[in-house]
């Protein structure tokens, strides 16, 4: 019952949010749900609006709930009471609108998200099944994002949005899974290997900057934007000097179902490209394909 309750208000306030008008003042819906193949979450949750940004600035206030959208390991739908992995994730952001000045329309925004979440572990201590153990860790994190958004005052003009992100944080991750070679006929030596986890999880702190800059070229439904991101790992006993470095690149392409100046929804879809550094002397560069649905959004914001 919990189940199906719980599924239920998911879908009711998902349609609530796709259903929205334009970004207005006062209470409404958030929601987001980005996939990659075989993994995904979703964020849902209400947002406040205050000021009108037509009279020069504006401040919206967030708080949501995020949690996994798949099982990539049974390739299945996942939001339910069953649902392990979680994090609060609160926002506020500050907008800024300085149309006019020097000729051209301008926007610019700063905003301050903050994340408190917990992820459900299970590893086999000495490789035995009858020694399981499971544990929820806690993370957090703190993430610092800027826009400016530009363009002419004029009809199919060209527009701009470079943005800039870093983000703070400190988490687990689970071990590796190591082959384990188990007898199935001893007077034969017959032997498997099963995959387990041994190593219970590892305390891991990130630093994770970014930049992207979203351009839609002044008519049409489809915007572009390239994106470059760097990350920086060390574990519990190591320091920044001790850093695992990768660099990831996505091309994204948006297109939005509603009128552009409403900007009330977008699907997006874009290559990757993942190229170990620093630290990752074993690991080669992969390459994928991601996708996301937003509504409630605004025009032209990626991070």
């Amino acid at each position: 019952m919990k189940r199906h309750l719980l599924s239920s208000a998911l879908a009711v306030l998902a349609l609530w949010a796709s259903g929205q008008d334009n970004l207005a003042q006062g209470l409404s819906p958030y929601l987001k749900a980005v996939g990659a193949l075989g993994d995904g979450n979703i964020e849902l949750g209400p947002q406040y609006i205050f000021g009108d940004l037509a009279e020069g600035s504006q401040t919206t206030s967030k708080l949501a709930l995020r949690m996994r959208l798949t099982d990539k390991d049974n390739n299945l739908l996942q939001v339910d009471r069953n649902t392990t992995d979680w994090a609060l994730v609160g926002e506020t952001s500050f907008l800024v609108d300085k149309t006019g000045e020097g000729g051209a329309c301008r926007q610019t925004g700063w905003s301050l998200q903050y994340e408190l979440g917990s992820t459900a572990f299970t590893y086999f201590p000495n490789a035995v099944k009858a020694l399981e153990k499971s544990e929820s860790k806690t993370s957090f994190a703190l993430e610092l994002k800027w826009f400016h958004w530009r363009t002419k005052c004029e009809e199919g003009a060209l527009q701009w949005n470079p943005q800039f992100r870093v983000r703070f944080s400190h988490g687990y991750k689970a071990a590796d899974e190591e082959g384990v070679v188990r007898p199935i006929d001893t007077a034969q030596a017959y032997t498997t290997v099963e995959n387990m986890i041994i190593e219970a999880p590892g305390e891991t702190t990130l630093l994770e900057p970014a930049i992207a800059c979203n351009i839609y070229g002044g008519a049409g439904s489809f915007s572009f934007t390239p994106a470059a991101y760097y990350s920086a790992a060390w574990g519990a006993d190591e320091d920044f000097t001790d850093r695992v470095e990768n660099t990831r690149f996505e091309f994204w392409t948006f297109f939005y179902p509603d009128d552009k100046d409403k900007a009330n929804s977008r699907f997006g879809a874009a290559p990757f490209l993942a190229v170990p550094m620093q630290g990752n002397a074993e690991m080669k560069s992969t390459f994928g394909a991601m996708f996301t649905i937003q509504f409630k959004t605004s025009f032209l914001k990626f991070f």
